[in-house]
C-alpha cells in the first residue's frame, strides 16, 4: 500500500497488536486507499502479486463485460413497467444455445388459478 511506515509501526508489529489497534490500522489503510482510484490499486496489487478485486455496486456489476457476455442480466419487456432488467439463467451448458426470450414476471394473482389447480392435482393425484 506504499506505506512502509506501517510495517515498522510498533502498534502493528504482531497480529495481536494489529487486532488491539485495529481502528488505527483501518484509518491508516483507508487514508492510503483514498489517494488512488480502485483501478490504480488493482494494478499496483496485481504487480506486487497481491490477490485483489474491486467491491462493486449493483450498477458496476451489471455493466461488467463478463456479466454481459454470460447474459447474467437480461432485459424483459413488462406490459406495465416497460423494459426491465432481470437475472439471467445462471446455468450455462457448453455448446447449448441459450434461450434469451424471457417472459416478464407475472402480475399479482395472474397465475393463481393455474397454481391452485396444480397444487390440488398434486395433493389428490
Amino acid at each position: 500500500m506504499q506505506r512502509p511506515d506501517l510495517a515498522s509501526d510498533a502498534r502493528f508489529a504482531t497480529n495481536a497488536l494489529r487486532n488491539k489497534n485495529v481502528d488505527a490500522l483501518e484509518t491508516a489503510m483507508e487514508e492510503s486507499l483514498a489517494a488512488k482510484t480502485v483501478a490504480e490499486w488493482i494494478m499496483i496489487f496485481e504487480q506486487a502479486g497481491v490477490p485483489a478485486a474491486p467491491i462493486n455496486n449493483i450498477a458496476q456489476i451489471a455493466a461488467d463485460p463478463q456479466v454481459k457476455f454470460r447474459n447474467m442480466v437480461v432485459s424483459v419487456k413488462d406490459p406495465i413497467a416497460g423494459e426491465i432488467s432481470v437475472a439471467g439463467n445462471p446455468i450455462k451448458v457448453y455448446g447449448a444455445t441459450e434461450n434469451l426470450n424471457y417472459a416478464p414476471p407475472p402480475e399479482l394473482d395472474q397465475q393463481r388459478a393455474e397454481n391452485l389447480a396444480f397444487l390440488e392435482q398434486r395433493h389428490h393425484g
